[in-house]
């Protein structure tokens, strides 16, 4: 008995099991880059301010020196500051904590919205200053510089990390910031045809960095 047994457990744990191996989980995906995009979708906050879906980065969240210059001619350095969206108003607002009060008291979170300031500043790496400027819910910082300037909310992406989506506004030919559009880009890119090829691929941020490129090399030219 003890024989039959031995013998018979593996037979039934193998018939248990091989319906289980055939089936799919639930959350199946046989289309890999589909399940990226889902995962991308869920790390990534999309709210919607002003008409315009804005990613919100965990770059928001990092504690930052800035030297922030009011309206009101005061200048203020601001060590443990974070840029925050105050969902009420539908902005985003500097929060600054001052360490040397305690957690009880109401005033150690000061807020700080685009519309007091007239610029805020960041010195990165002791060399590399970069400069936000107010527009109607946010602070605009170049990001890519050239004929092309595209602007976006953060401080310090990465070369790496940087992607369209975290664009909000863009210049050209030292004009204007305007609002990033991707069709009214696509029309100034198409004077270079090899940036517009890269546009139309869906380069958008390689195609602007090539058609900056090919602008320098042109205008060095003329110059010569």
């Amino acid at each position: 008995m003890e024989q039959v047994k031995k013998t018979l457990l593996p037979l039934v744990f193998t018939l248990m099991v091989l319906p289980l191996l055939a089936q799919e989980p639930k959350d199946y995906h046989p289309d890999l880059t589909q399940m990226m995009k889902e995962i991308r979708t869920k790390q990534i906050n999309h709210t919607l301010m002003n008409g315009h879906s804005v990613i919100l980065s965990p770059m928001m969240n990092r504690k930052v020196t800035l030297t922030v210059f009011m309206k009101d001619s005061t200048k203020l350095e601001l060590p443990y500051t974070t840029f925050r969206l105050d969902t009420a108003l539908k902005k985003f607002c500097l929060i600054h904590t001052d360490k040397d009060k305690r957690r009880s008291d109401s005033s150690r979170s000061t807020r700080i919205y685009p519309d007091e300031t007239v610029k805020v500043t960041r010195l990165i790496g002791g060399t590399k200053l970069i400069t936000g400027y107010p527009v109607d819910d946010c602070w605009l910082f170049p990001e890519i510089k050239g004929k092309i300037t595209l602007y976006t909310m953060f401080t310090d992406i990465p070369n790496d990390k940087m992607e369209v989506q975290y664009v909000r506004g863009y210049s050209f030919d030292n004009g204007p910031v305007l609002p990033w559009n991707s069709n009214e880009m696509r029309k100034i890119i198409a004077a270079d045809r090899d940036a517009a090829a890269l546009y139309a691929s869906g380069e958008y941020l390689r195609a602007v960095k090539l058609f900056n490129r090919n602008a320098r090399k042109t205008e060095g030219k003329k110059e010569e």
